[in-house]
């Protein structure tokens, strides 16, 4: 019997799939470069982003998390401005609702969810998760971004908002949203 490793190679110009190759054959595991280097090749991450500063970003407003609401067409979270006269509902999944509230509340499940699971990948690879925003609604559809820091570069990765909440209260990391997104929303 003959099996097949599949996989994806990130570098220069995005990922791409590696051929197909027998299992019996070793699979070389790239090593972390030191401090977030550019990679053998010269090639430098995509979407590296500037340091985070105690500040929101120009055009968007730090909200935060009032709770997690049912409704008539699912759960909803509710994201407030500091000053609490502001909010808008993202409406979510049912099991992002229960990891979002399990995180607000300060809870585990028993066995790691997939919030979880992404905190502790992105731990051991030595990173963190610095921030999150919700960048745009497109066809009733909030888009967001995680930014995560490991040594200096801080790198921005396309993310479902809910996700992205979840993972900004876990680690305890602003959230901003954009003017424009709170315009439409708001």
């Amino acid at each position: 019997m003959v099996l097949l490793v599949v996989g994806v190679f990130v570098g220069c110009g995005g990922a791409r799939k590696m051929a197909a190759e027998p299992a019996q054959r070793p699979v070389e595991v790239a090593k972390p470069d030191a401090e977030d280097s550019a990679d053998e090749s010269g090639c430098e991450e995509p979407n590296v982003a500037e340091p985070i500063s105690a500040r929101p970003p120009v055009g968007y407003v730090e909200m935060t998390v009032a709770g997690v609401v049912g409704t008539e067409g699912g759960n909803a979270v509710v994201l407030v401005d500091p000053a609490r006269t502001l909010g808008i509902p993202v409406f979510i999944g049912g099991t992002e609702a229960m990891s979002i509230q399990l995180r607000l509340e300060n809870r585990k499940y028993q066995r790691p969810l997939t919030h979880d699971l992404l905190d502790a990948i992105v731990a051991k690879l030595g990173g963190r998760i610095v921030a999150v925003r919700v960048d745009s609604i497109e066809n009733d559809v909030f888009i967001g971004t995680v930014l995560v820091q490991r040594g200096k570069r801080i790198v921005e990765i396309d993310s479902r908002v809910s996700d992205a909440l979840a993972l900004a209260i876990g680690n305890r990391a602003p959230i901003y949203v954009a003017k424009r997104v709170l315009d439409k929303s708001g």
